[in-house]
């Protein structure tokens, strides 16, 4: 168990080697920028591809729903 946020954020990025990466004023420019599909629209995920296009990141995914549904405006 954890006491604090800190705490789990730190077994997460240096026991499972994830870096937990912030959102900015950015991430949020780009996302309300995205042209979505009707059939994707789980806000987190859409967090995520805004993520990786602001930071030019390569994203993978098993989601099916990833392909072909969101598009830079």
């Amino acid at each position: 168990n954890f006491k604090t946020t800190q705490e789990l954020i730190d077994a997460i990025e240096n026991l499972l080697y994830i870096k937990i990466l912030p959102i900015t004023k950015f991430h949020i420019e780009t996302v309300s920028k995205l042209k979505v599909s009707k059939n994707h629209t789980a806000l987190f995920d859409h967090a995520v591809i805004a993520h990786a296009i602001t930071g030019t990141l390569t994203m993978m995914s098993s989601d099916r729903k990833f392909k072909n549904t969101l598009h830079r405006a």
